[in-house]
C-alpha cells in the first residue's frame, strides 16, 4: 500500500495558519460520514441544478469592447495561484500581486538583497522621496519591511502623483519563486494607518469618477493576442463586461478592513446546507455565513466544522480533519447566496489533483475547499477559485461588493498601454483557464505541486515620527490583520512511499 508523505516547506504563521488544499494524510484519513452524516433524504432528493452560464443568453456572437482608460490587463503565474498587474512606479514598471485582503501597496526596493528579490524588477527610487516613516508586514515565514516613500504611480493609464507606499528592503522567502515585485493592496477602507488606498487616492485627486474597482479573472480574447488572465477596472463598472445587473451585498464591518459579506445560504445541488449555529452579523444562524472576498487567496477556506459538514454531502468523501478528498466523478454544483442571488461553482472549480492510479484512493481527487481550525465558526474565505467565474465589483464609496455573470467579449487592445512589452510573461505567467480537474493527470512519486497557500499573516505599520524640536521618536502600531491570508506561496512535495 502506498503511503503519501506530505512535506510542507513553510514556517508557521506568526498569528495562526490555515491548512492548504492537499492530499489527506493517509496515516490519519477517515470517512467524513463517520463523523458527519448529511440529512437522510439528501441523496434521494438531490435537485438537478443548472449552473449559471457565464455567457449572456442573448449573445450569438462574440462582441468587441474598445479599450478604455481605467482598464488594465491582469496576468497569472504558477498555475493561476497569483494574479498580477503591471504598475509603473516612478521610472520602473513592476508586476504587483493584486490582493483585496492586503492593507496597502508595497514594492521590492533596489536595496533588497534577499533571495526573493533576485532576478526581479526592482524599484530604483530614482524620483522617489522618503517620508521618514517605516513599515513592516509579517507573513507566514518572515516579514516585508522597509521605508515609506512618495512617488508618481501609473496604473490602468491613470497617474497618481506623490502617492505614498512601502519600499521593502527585506522580503520573506515565500515570495522567492514568483515573478511579482510587490503587492497592490486594495482593502475595504480608504486609509490604513496613514497609507491611502490607491483607488481612494486617485478619486480624491480627481482622476477617477468613483471609488470603485472591478476584477474579471479569466482570459479574454484580444485583437492583438495578448496572453492575459483577465481585467482590472478602476473608477467605474464597464457594462459590456457583465450580463444584466450587478447584485450587491453590503460589507459587514470588521476590524481587519476585509471585503466581508453575508452569505445567506450555501447549497449542494439545490439542497440548502444546515451547519452548526454561528454568530453571523449579530444573528445566530445555521444557514447564514460570513465570507471574505479575497483575490490573494486561491482556494475556498472555512472553519473545520463547516468544511466537514459540506463534504458530508459528497458520497464516500474522506478527510484527515483539514484536507478532503472526494470521488473524481463528482458532479455536484455548490451555490453561495450573496446579495439575493445564488452564485455557483462546479467540479471544474473545486476538484484538484487526482490520486495516483496505484494508490488505494485511486479515483479520488483533492478538494479545493479546505478546513481550518484557525478560522472562527461560520467564517469562509472566497478566493480566486470562486472569483474567476464572475465580474466582481468592489465599491469603496458605498461599502459593498457586487457580483454579476461575465460576458464573453473580445478586447480591442490596440490603444492599450497596460500590455507592457518590457515585461516578459512568457516564462513566469500563464493565462487563466476555466479548466480545472484533469482526471488523467495523477501525482506520481516525488512530484512537486504548488497549490494555494492559505497561511494567515498579521500586518503592521510602524511610523518613526521625529518631532522637529526633539530627537525622540514614537512608534505607532498599525493594522493587525490576524485573519490575513498570505499570498499563495506554499511549496508542497508529495512523496509516494512503498
Amino acid at each position: 500500500m502506498n503511503i503519501l508523505a506530505l512535506l510542507v516547506l513553510s514556517a508557521v504563521a506568526q498569528s495562526f495558519s490555515v491548512s492548504v488544499p492537499s492530499f489527506p494524510d493517509t496515516k490519519d484519513i477517515y470517512p467524513v460520514a463517520s463523523v458527519e452524516k448529511p440529512p437522510q433524504d439528501f441523496f434521494a432528493k438531490i435537485n438537478s441544478h443548472t449552473k449559471q452560464t457565464v455567457l449572456a443568453s442573448n449573445q450569438s456572437a462574440q462582441n468587441t469592447l474598445a479599450w478604455q482608460q481605467g482598464m488594465s490587463f491582469i496576468y497569472a503565474e504558477s498555475s493561476n495561484e497569483a494574479y498580477t498587474v503591471n504598475v509603473t512606479v516612478g521610472d520602473d514598471t513592476l508586476p504587483l500581486l493584486i490582493d483585496t485582503g492586503s492593507a496597502y501597496l508595497w514594492v521590492y526596493g533596489a536595496n533588497c538583497t534577499d533571495s526573493s528579490c533576485e532576478n526581479k524588477n526592482l524599484y530604483q527610487m530614482s524620483s522617489g522621496r522618503e517620508s521618514g516613516s517605516s513599515f513592516k508586514l509579517s507573513y507566514s515565514s518572515g516579514s516585508a519591511s522597509g521605508s515609506v516613500v512618495s512617488d508618481s504611480l501609473q496604473l490602468a493609464e491613470v497617474t497618481a502623483n506623490n502617492f505614498s507606499f512601502g519600499v521593502a528592503s527585506q522580503v520573506p522567502d515565500l515570495f522567492e519563486d514568483y515573478s511579482f515585485a510587490g503587492v497592490l493592496g486594495l482593502p475595504a477602507t480608504n486609509t490604513t494607518d496613514g497609507m491611502t488606498n490607491l483607488v481612494t487616492f486617485l478619486q480624491n485627486q480627481g482622476s477617477l469618477e468613483k471609488g470603485v474597482f472591478a476584477l474579471c479573472l479569466g482570459t479574454y480574447n484580444t485583437t492583438d493576442g495578448d496572453s492575459n488572465a483577465g481585467l482590472l477596472v478602476l473608477g467605474k463598472d464597464v457594462a459590456e463586461l457583465y450580463d444584466g445587473t450587478i447584485s450587491y451585498a453590503p460589507v459587514v464591518k470588521n476590524t481587519n478592513n476585509y471585503w466581508q459579506v453575508a452569505v445567506d445560504s450555501i447549497s449542494v445541488d439545490g439542497y440548502e446546507v444546515s451547519f452548526d449555529k454561528a454568530s453571523v452579523d449579530g444573528d445566530e444562524s445555521s444557514t447564514k455565513r460570513l465570507a471574505v472576498v479575497d483575490s490573494g487567496t486561491t482556494s475556498i477556506v472555512t472553519a473545520s466544522a463547516d468544511a466537514t459538514k459540506l463534504h458530508s454531502f459528497f458520497n464516500n468523501s474522506v478527510t484527515d480533519g483539514s484536507n478532503f478528498a472526494v470521488p473524481c466523478n463528482t458532479t455536484y454544483e455548490l451555490a453561495f447566496e450573496i446579495g439575493g442571488q445564488k452564485w455557483t461553482i462546479g467540479p471544474e472549480d473545486y476538484l484538484g489533483s487526482a490520486y495516483s492510479s496505484s494508490s488505494q484512493y485511486s479515483g479520488y481527487c483533492v478538494s479545493n475547499i479546505v478546513g481550518s481550525s484557525s478560522l472562527d465558526n461560520g467564517t469562509w474565505i472566497l478566493g480566486s477559485l470562486f472569483l474567476k467565474n464572475y465580474y466582481v465589483s468592489f465599491d469603496l464609496d458605498s461599502a459593498k461588493v457586487g457580483l454579476a455573470n461575465r460576458t464573453d467579449v473580445e478586447i480591442d487592445a490596440s490603444a492599450s498601454q497596460s500590455s507592457v512589452s518590457s515585461l516578459s510573461h512568457s516564462q513566469t505567467t500563464v493565462a487563466a483557464s476555466s479548466a480545472g480537474h484533469n482526471s488523467s493527470t495523477t501525482p506520481s512519486s516525488h512530484q512537486t505541486l504548488t497549490p494555494s497557500t492559505l497561511s494567515i499573516a498579521s500586518s503592521s505599520v510602524s511610523r518613526n515620527a521625529s518631532a522637529s524640536s526633539s530627537s525622540s521618536s514614537s512608534v505607532v502600531s498599525g493594522w493587525a490583520g490576524k485573519h490575513r491570508l498570505a499570498p499563495p506561496m506554499l511549496l508542497l512535495s508529495l512523496l509516494c512511499l512503498l
